[in-house]
């Protein structure tokens, strides 16, 4: 059966050739990325594509018809296959060139969520991997991308209208996929060795209520600012800055809980930039305001 008969008849669809492969896709916009569901029909035996964009790009295989999957970075060179199951993805930066690469497929079926850092970052906050979002991947599968990418597939197939449920469909597929990256980075990498360890936690000790840089630390341990993160989020758990950002929480509990001061003084006092940054660091932190705490503490 024809891959192409499975798009429903009212869904308006683009058509084009690119190279030897014939397109049916559908283009969708949500939570700030762009999401094309592509129906793809190679012509030639061997047929490879060029992916790579000036923006970050995640391409999820949902299912293909004979043949098999080689996506590759060289032409020449085929990457370690896990698995060619539906639902395995690869992760690709910008300008990073990336080739789908099949041989004897009749037809293929695949997800290109498209977005900038911009995105990222609002979706993934502090959480964010800098490192590791600016290296591709090797192709993986995770059953949770799975089946983000097929519920992404089937909204573009319904035409869903619904921005909410097309936003955190993209929500929560890209949230799985940069987890399971890091995942993958940490397992292969080791946290800071205790001398390092040791000393990044004294300086933010003694300088938390200062803006401390990465390079700082990074220089302190002499390693490189992406390697010292990732080391210092595998050793403690949390990135340097939520570290820094739980110093300041804790100093502000003690003149909360201590002293008369005023909200917006202590906010200062312990590094923020204002009473606003304070009490919405504090409220993510405790679940409560600054103020509604020092009421609770003091009953």
């Amino acid at each position: 059966m024809s891959l192409i008969s499975r798009i429903p008849k009212n869904i308006d669809t683009s058509h084009e050739w690119i190279g030897d492969r014939e397109y049916y896709m559908l283009n969708r916009k949500w939570n700030g990325a762009s999401i094309r569901y592509n129906h793809c029909l190679p012509t030639a035996e061997i047929s490879a594509l060029d992916l790579s964009c000036n923006s970050f790009k995640v391409v999820a295989v949902l299912g293909h018809v004979g043949g098999k999957l080689s996506p590759r970075r060289d032409p020449q060179k085929p990457l370690p296959m896990a698995s060619q199951r539906p639902g395995f993805f690869f992760w690709i930066p910008p300008n990073v060139t990336y080739f789908s690469w099949v041989e004897k497929v009749r037809a293929l079926r695949y997800l290109e969520v498209q977005f900038d850092v911009e995105q990222l970052e609002r979706i993934l906050g502090n959480d964010l991997d800098f490192g590791r979002i600016n290296r591709p991947s090797d192709p993986r599968h995770d059953s949770r991308i799975a089946t983000c990418a097929s519920l992404l597939a089937n909204a573009c197939l319904a035409g869903a209208e619904d921005k909410l449920y097309g936003n955190s469909l993209v929500a929560a597929f890209l949230a799985a996929t940069h987890k399971e990256l890091s995942r993958e980075a940490a397992s292969n990498e080791s946290g800071l060795v205790p001398w390092q360890l040791r000393l990044a936690k004294s300086y933010i000790e003694e300088y938390f209520r200062q803006d401390i840089s990465l390079a700082e630390l990074a220089n302190l341990t002499h390693l490189s600012q992406s390697r010292f993160a990732r080391a210092f989020r595998i050793s403690t758990g949390v990135p340097p800055y939520s570290w820094a950002l739980r110093r300041r929480v804790e100093a502000a509990e003690h003149l909360l809980a201590s002293t008369d001061i005023p909200v917006s003084e202590i906010a200062v006092q312990v590094g923020f930039a204002d009473q606003s940054h304070l009490t919405k660091t504090f409220r993510r932190a405790r679940g409560t305001t600054p103020a509604a705490w020092r009421r609770d503490q003091k009953k």
